[in-house]
């Protein structure tokens, strides 16, 4: 009795051991800065951009994306944590945007700002909760910048 309940622990354990190490991991990085947009701005006036951060899903299985917390860190200009709650399938291969709200206005960046992004992602994968750390360091001045952001299209098809 004693060894079937050690048997049965030990795969338990190998089990949990391969999931929670799997060495694929997604892919993350900063593609812009935006000026927030009125409706935005008139929601929460301390939000005066937005940082768009794209997560690659690198692996064979669909990820759930659950919430992305933050803290960014900008050289003598601010420094800002939070959560992004998100409610995204992630298929493999593919991709999605998130928006990180910025408390800076972006006619104040004269030169490069040096910024460092960290953070926790976490996602569901195979009903398994998993998070990912996250550590970007780049320059504000440098991120391109979007004047006129423009509007997301999207494309639906419905079948029954």
């Amino acid at each position: 009795m004693y060894r079937r309940h050690l048997h049965i622990l030990l795969v338990s354990f190998i089990a949990l051991f391969a999931v929670g190490c799997s060495g694929v991991t997604p892919q993350l990085r900063v593609i812009g800065v935006s000026k927030t947009g009125l409706r935005a701005r008139a929601a929460n006036p301390e939000n005066k951009a937005m940082l768009f951060v794209e997560v690659v899903n690198p692996t064979r299985r669909e990820l759930y994306l659950s919430h992305l917390d933050y803290q960014i860190t900008a050289d003598g200009g601010f420094d800002t944590k939070g959560r992004v709650s998100l409610v995204r399938a992630l298929g493999a291969g593919a991709s999605a945007v998130i928006e990180i709200p910025l408390p800076m206005d972006l006619d104040d960046v004269g030169t490069a700002m040096p910024y460092i992004l960290r953070g926790r992602l976490v996602a569901l994968e195979d009903r398994v909760e998993r998070s990912w750390r996250i550590n970007v360091t780049g320059d504000l001045g440098k991120t391109p910048v979007a004047h006129r952001p423009e509007p997301i299209k999207i494309a639906a098809s419905h079948r029954l």
